[in-house]
């Protein structure tokens, strides 16, 4: 199993992940943005479901598949 080899504190990985969901969406996978910024997928997970409870909302076309994130005062 893959162990995240950063340095990156659990805030940190959720500010990292808002960021390039917000700049780059339909882009990223769960799995791609834990390939891509060394983490495990399990982290990766993690901070998704703070991002979700928190307020974001995380949309996929598919299952797995890409993700578009918005807040929920956009969809009011």
């Amino acid at each position: 199993m893959p162990t995240a080899n950063t340095a990156r504190s659990a805030s940190e990985l959720t500010a990292t992940l808002l960021l390039r969901l917000t700049r780059e969406p339909a882009t990223w996978t769960a799995r791609g943005l834990a390939t891509e910024l060394g983490e495990t997928p399990v982290r990766v997970h993690n901070a998704l479901r703070d991002i979700a409870r928190a307020g974001w909302r995380l949309e996929r076309a598919t299952p797995n598949g890409p993700m578009t994130l918005s807040s929920d005062a956009e969809n009011a």
